[in-house]
């Protein structure tokens, strides 16, 4: 991601730290907690630097000391079957209620950057998190599955239901842990995420709803690829170089090894070398298709030469039922929500094309949601993400 202001200032987080306190893991008998332990504390002296970062004036502010804890819960895998999932819940220990946040993280491709491994914050989003905890709020932060304590299992990138059931299931196991540590919290709840966190974010205020949890205040997702059918549809037509073209071949592999519908080789849907390069890879996410392939030019990254001309024409024309069920499966088109929504979007994001939350924001309101499209006018995927943070402070606050 590249270097903004804020994530510049984040870096002196590094220094600034109080020591991390070694505890042992504690049982605890829940629905949904299986464990916690305390990760780091931060000192308000440290939080309350960057407090001039948000909008709004520093004065009014009371900044407090966090802490951070990792919570170790229950879930299910993509195919249903329980397991252990991890992340991080951040907040301070006060004797009053506090809103909650549940923050969604964006693509990540190594382990040590999952929410519940960050103990040193500087270019991430738990430093961000870090600030709105300091000011006041409780943040839950899961992994996802693949990561933390379910690094055993591929990361379903990019797949709505399975982010959705381990964010959601995050969400209860945090509250429970909330009553163990007698945290109160007020009934605000706030969704957060940019990125596949922003997809996620909006998959999980989907599911919420869908299951009768109805207590989203504002849900406020950021660059989220909603509109999976349009989006591939506009990749595979390009005739030019794509330089994320590692993510969404990461989707594709995802999507193929989810669905038994498809479960097809490689040649099934990239033209030779590409093909035989792939089926090479040991591990497939962005950064060893990019490192391993596209860096060493094993790997065309112009989606008219990479992917076959049946795999386009199949897509184009809907006759690849199988391929175009998996995308719509994983559109986030069909549903009306309940609780309001912003869409957060930069206007020249050549990433996560700015399509996915123009045409979401457009179907979700004909479906009778209060549904915005914010556009973040002239950043890209990476420059916008200030601007996000910034304008959900101020929906949270206002």
């Amino acid at each position: 991601m590249k270097k903004t202001p804020l994530f510049f200032v984040l870096l002196l987080f590094i220094h600034c730290s109080k020591e991390s306190v070694k505890v042992e893991e504690t049982p605890i008998t829940h629905d949904f907690l299986v464990s916690s332990s305390l990760l780091k504390e931060y000192d308000k002296a440290v939080t309350g630097t960057f407090s001039g970062l948000l909008p709004g004036s520093p004065m009014e502010r009371t900044i407090h000391d966090i802490e951070i804890h990792k919570i170790v819960y229950k879930t299910k895998t993509v195919d249903g079957k329980e397991t252990h999932a991890s992340g991080a819940v951040l907040f301070p220990r006060l004797d009053q209620s506090l809103p909650l946040v549940s923050y969604q993280h964006g693509t990540l491709t190594q382990e040590s950057s999952a929410p519940s491994n960050v103990t040193t914050f500087g270019l991430n989003e738990s430093g961000v998190m870090a600030i709105f905890a300091a000011n006041g709020m409780i943040v839950s932060m899961p992994d996802y599955l693949g990561y933390g304590a379910s690094s055993d299992l591929p990361h379903p990138y990019e797949h709505g239901k399975s982010l959705a059931t381990a964010s959601h299931d995050m969400l209860k196991a945090v509250e429970e842990f909330l009553e163990v540590e007698k945290i109160k919290k007020n009934d605000k709840l706030y969704l957060m995420g940019y990125s596949e966190g922003g997809y996620a974010t909006l998959a999980l205020q989907k599911q919420m709803e869908a299951s009768g949890d109805n207590r989203i205040t504002i849900s406020l997702p950021g660059a989220g690829a909603y509109n999976k059918t349009a989006f591939t549809k506009a990749i595979i037509n390009l005739d030019t170089p794509l330089n994320f073209i590692a993510s969404y071949l990461w989707v594709l592999h995802t999507y193929n090894q989810i669905y038994s519908s498809l479960q097809r080789p490689w040649s099934h849907y990239l033209n030779e070398p590409n093909a035989q390069n792939m089926e090479g890879l040991e591990k497939i996410n962005a950064a060893t298709i990019q490192n391993q392939l596209i860096n060493e030019k094993k790997l065309d990254t112009i989606p008219q030469k990479l992917f076959k001309a049946s795999l386009i024409a199949g897509i184009n024309d809907g006759s690849d039922t199988a391929f175009t069920n998996a995308l719509a499966d994983n559109d986030l088109l069909d549903w009306t929500p309940k609780a309001p929504v912003f869409l957060y979007h930069g206007t020249d994001d050549d990433y996560v094309f700015p399509l996915n939350s123009s045409t979401t924001a457009q179907a979700l309101s004909a479906n009778g949601g209060n549904v915005i499209h914010v556009p973040l006018e002239g950043k890209d995927h990476f420059t916008a993400t200030m601007d996000y943070y910034r304008n959900c402070w101020t929906k949270i606050n206002e």
